[in-house]
């Protein structure tokens, strides 16, 4: 097994936090980019999306998300980002259900600042179709299928986007506060 890069950091370095000291050094500045995900939920079901224009193993399973603009709030952005995924406008932004970092690397330098929403649909869905995200005409359509899953099974969602799922079963029981 070759040693890494940063062996001379882990060495040094007592703690993850210590090691993040170093990373300047190694030319290693990543950009920020603040991200909502939203865990839209109907009768014990999480809506989720798959890309028809790039293989699973490159982008796997995902819940609705995306960027936040410039000047927007972060429930604003929830609200927009499933409606433009989606292609429908009924859908009601529950609350809060936590926020984290996410390191993309090696994919893109970047660190992502999730924050995570409950939503639910105002109107009936189907159990499965097909959308375009239009990027407001700044970039090609990205297509997207949506379909339902088990929450049991939300753990298969990519790039840690599952890591406020287990708040999802005791919203049923009236457990969960949000922030609104």
């Amino acid at each position: 097994m070759q040693p890494t890069k940063l062996w001379w950091m882990k060495a040094v370095a007592k703690s993850p936090l210590e090691m993040q000291r170093f990373r300047p050094c190694m030319g290693d500045e990543k950009s920020i980019t603040r991200k909502v995900f939203i865990y839209c939920v109907r009768d014990g079901q999480l809506l989720v999306c798959r890309h028809l224009d790039l293989p699973p193993d490159e982008v796997g399973i995902q819940v609705p998300g995306g960027s936040i603009r410039k000047g927007e709030g972060a429930r604003a952005a929830a609200l927009r980002e499933i409606r433009e995924e989606t292609g429908f406008d009924a859908f009601q932004i529950i609350g809060s259900l936590g926020c984290a970092a996410y390191d993309v690397s090696p994919y893109r330098n970047e660190i992502q600042r999730r924050m995570f929403f409950l939503a639910r649909p105002l109107a009936s869905l189907p159990a499965r179709w097909e959308a375009a995200e239009l990027h407001d005409g700044a970039a090609p359509p990205t297509w997207l299928e949506f379909f339902w899953i088990d929450i049991a099974r939300a753990h298969v969602l990519q790039s840690a986007q599952s890591l406020f799922v287990w708040k999802l079963a005791s919203t049923y029981k009236g457990e969960t506060k949000f922030k609104n």
